[in-house]
């Protein structure tokens, strides 16, 4: 279910990491368990997530699937969530496959005086390169889980999750929370230049390849995206500062400002010589 959001964690090869936590929400066990096995709701408490769909017949229940996206280190990570077990409502377990890892996720509920004790756990089984990052990527894992789940807390009890100052302060815990990342960028450099591009897209000519020559800077990656073009070219066409803003480091790309989480029909007619502003809007990236 909400593993998707998880970092991978694996001390070993063969060793499974499981990240653990609990917190009390000050409303009955009912209300927050309908409210979390609605997987749909989880981009209201949790930043990363920037959609959520449900994607099987019928009502909630054993066997309900979800898509969805978070952004993961700057990059938009497509997931599919199902439910693995559904005991309303005093137990949640789902499997959560991406293309980097597969999670294992337990949610429980259990009422107290104060309202409800919800419990946590997850297994994460990394894949790739990933496998070498598991003790760097666990410490951001438990922290995650911690926040995204106060959040749920603060949503539920009427604080709201995305009030000014609480938006300005869950957005400098995600980009402080990814230090570890930028710190350990020398190891994974490499892999990062290319990230999800295979030997041939590396090796070929892409379009723009002419129009700067020296380029100082020169990275190919790619990602797949489970929808066609003409629906993910009107997120593209809205990038930009002050537009859609850029799906992934708010605080640091789009000036503290949460970026778009729907098709902007304004900024949606762009042509050659339009600009894209990075930080400013009298300064970005021209279109060529």
């Amino acid at each position: 279910m909400h593993g998707g959001r998880l970092p991978p964690q694996r001390g070993g090869e063969d060793e499974m990491v499981r990240i653990e936590g609990q917190i009390v929400i000050s409303r009955p066990v009912e209300e927050v368990f309908d409210f979390v096995a609605d997987e749909r709701n989880e981009p209201r408490y949790n930043p990363r997530m920037h959609r959520a769909e449900k994607i099987s017949a019928g009502p909630i229940g054993l066997g309900t699937k979800y898509r969805a996206e978070v952004v993961s280190v700057g990059r938009p990570v497509p997931m599919v969530i199902e439910f693995t077990g559904y005991e309303r409502p005093r137990r949640l377990t789902s499997r959560t496959r991406m293309s980097s890892m597969d999670i294992r996720y337990a949610l429980t509920f259990e009422p107290v005086p104060e309202g409800t004790r919800m419990r946590w756990s997850g297994d994460v089984e990394p894949r790739g390169i990933l496998k070498l990052m598991g003790p760097l990527l666990a410490w951001m894992g438990r922290r995650q889980e911690l926040r995204i789940w106060t959040g749920l807390k603060g949503l539920l009890e009427g604080q709201g999750a995305s009030g000014s100052r609480g938006a300005k302060i869950a957005l400098i815990f995600d980009t402080l929370s990814e230090v570890p990342i930028w710190v350990a960028t020398p190891l994974v450099r490499p892999w990062h230049m290319r990230w999800g591009a295979t030997d041939a897209e590396v090796a070929s000519a892409m379009p723009g390849d002419d129009i700067v020559r020296r380029a100082q800077f020169n990275a190919t990656r790619a990602i797949t995206i489970e929808a066609p073009p003409e629906h993910v070219w009107p997120w593209i066409a809205q990038l930009g500062y002050g537009r859609g803003g850029f799906y992934a480091y708010d605080l640091v790309d789009n000036a503290g400002e949460r970026s778009a989480d729907r098709i902007i029909a304004e900024y949606q007619h762009i042509e050659v010589g339009d600009l894209i502003p990075m930080c400013h809007e009298s300064h970005g990236l021209a279109i060529a």
